[in-house]
């Protein structure tokens, strides 16, 4: 088992950069905007494998990116299975919402107080690892987080004339 944990504490388990679409540059603001939907999801990989021979004894691991929680920097978060939140893609409408992995921001980032605050968006990748040491196996979490900020404003509409 000594080996097998050894073997986990060496892997760069990614805990993958959240992504968000469509991008803030899509607007001419270059801003996420409050009441509308976004798709999340992160660049890194859903699953691992390794081996390596320790003290004589062949330890292997598989590893699979089981959820990830995004923390919206406003309070609120959502939870995904990383294997299936798609990421957005330019054919795909801006207004449409994710199939599965998506949020939408209630309030902006700035306040009176803080005209150039942000919302820190934390996507937080849990992995199970399964391992095999010898004639012994179990199964270990492993948690990994990174992190974007964001702005998040208001649009409003001024009818004249």
């Amino acid at each position: 088992m000594v080996a097998a944990l050894s073997l986990i504490a060496e892997i760069e388990f990614a805990g993958g950069t959240p992504q968000i679409g469509p991008p803030a540059d899509i607007n001419p603001w270059d801003i996420y905007v409050v009441g509308y939907p976004y798709w999340f999801w992160t660049d890194g990989p859903t699953s691992l494998t390794d081996s390596e021979e320790s003290l004589g004894v062949e330890v292997s691991l598989e590893a699979t990116a089981t959820s990830v929680t995004f923390t919206t920097g406003d309070g609120g978060s959502v939870t995904c299975d990383p294997a299936s939140a798609p990421a957005w893609g330019s054919s795909v409408a801006p207004e449409e919402p994710s199939p599965s992995c998506g949020y939408t921001w209630e309030r902006r980032s700035a306040t009176p107080d803080h005209p150039d605050a942000t919302h820190t968006v934390t996507a937080t990748t849990t992995w199970e690892v399964d391992w095999t040491a010898g004639d012994a196996s179990g199964t270990e979490v492993v948690q990994r987080s990174e992190s974007v900020d964001v702005v998040v404003g208001e649009l409003q509409a001024l009818v004249t004339g």
